[in-house]
């Protein structure tokens, strides 16, 4: 499988390290765990134990020649610093196509908004903003308003926009904004509650990263320079901790969409529509949901509606069902008490 010819031995280390990962990707990690070893103890000289890779592995290594033997136990790599250019050359080169993909050109869902009522003029401006963003210019929206205001339900229909990414304030909090966009490359970032991203290191990154749409990513020797093409889509309840924190953020956004809370008829007509068009769920059952959700459970919340629909698949009494969701749920929540 090893590249032979009469080539500078670091060439030839250099061709058969591409080849090995271009066709076991899942060996990258392998490489890197040797060179961290040699690093870390200043020792070209290593076992399978010492780097924690099983032995027919190495014996691939080995017949790629990127790894050579040194008597019966003894493993080398056959040229270290051909190696660790290789693997800086294959990740600068992956990270690449993977941004480069994010540039093509997508489709828009044709039904997009069509479960929510009203609002058409702001419908119209996000689909202009998404499609700003298939022609290279990314855009931010920021929408604000209480509870039942119909926040969710624009977020959830984002969501549905390819490579498009839904996430909340409190989980960005946890698991870091600037690996979740290494990791997840999003076309359409979605943030719901953005107000309770309370990392000010974060908070910064988000800015940055809107204006600039770029992220200076390490890899192994070198450091990378990812562009992106990413609309920011956010909600809160409330932006003024945002507003004392950080405001530049706040600009970034700007304008701001205010919405108002729907009505209780409005609510259940939205509820309604997500129910039959996206769940399927019967529209009689559907409306009984909407109904029992906002007269029991006194929320107007549209994922409630969606949790309660889905638990009835499993029933063969879905109304009844509903009602004993309802009321265990209200039970639970007085114990709290």
């Amino acid at each position: 499988m090893s590249v032979t010819s009469d080539t500078d031995p670091y060439d030839i280390v250099y061709t058969n390290t591409l080849k090995l990962l271009n066709e076991q990707p899942d060996y990258l990690e392998h490489l890197k765990a040797i060179l961290n070893y040699i690093d870390n103890k200043q020792n070209d000289y290593w076992e399978w134990a010492d780097v924690r890779i099983p032995p027919q592995t190495i014996s691939k290594m080995i017949k790629y020649g990127v790894v050579s033997k040194v008597g019966r136990r003894l493993r080398v790599l056959a040229n270290k610093e051909a190696v660790r250019k290789a693997i800086e050359d294959y990740e600068i080169k992956m990270y690449r196509a993977i941004s480069e993909s994010m540039h093509e050109e997508q489709q828009i869902p044709s039904d997009l908004f069509s479960v929510i009522i009203g609002y058409e003029d702001l419908k119209e401006i996000l689909i202009a903003s998404i499609q700003a963003n298939f022609m290279g210019y990314p855009t931010h929206i920021m929408l604000e308003g209480v509870a039942g205001s119909g926040k969710s339900i624009f977020l959830m229909e984002l969501e549905r926009l390819p490579n498009a990414v839904f996430t909340t304030g409190e989980t960005l909090s946890k698991a870091g904004l600037r690996e979740t966009l290494i990791e997840a490359q999003p076309r359409f970032l979605i943030i719901d509650e953005i107000d309770k991203l309370t990392n000010p290191k974060d908070l910064n990154i988000l800015m940055t990263f809107m204006a600039s749409q770029r992220l200076k990513v390490d890899m192994y020797s070198t450091k990378v320079d990812m562009k992106f093409n990413t609309n920011v889509y956010a909600a809160a309840n409330d932006l003024s901790v945002i507003e004392r924190k950080l405001p530049a953020l706040i600009d970034r956004f700007r304008p701001i969409f205010y919405l108002k809370e729907y009505t209780d008829e409005e609510f259940i007509d939205v509820a309604v529509n997500v129910l039959t068009k996206q769940e399927k769920i019967e529209q009689t059952l559907a409306r009984h949901i909407a109904l029992r959700t906002l007269e029991v459970l006194k929320t107007k919340s549209i994922r409630q509606c969606i949790n309660i629909a889905r638990l009835t698949r499993v029933s063969k009494n879905p109304y009844e069902f509903v009602d004993k969701i309802i009321k265990t749920v209200m039970e639970r929540q007085k114990q709290k008490f």
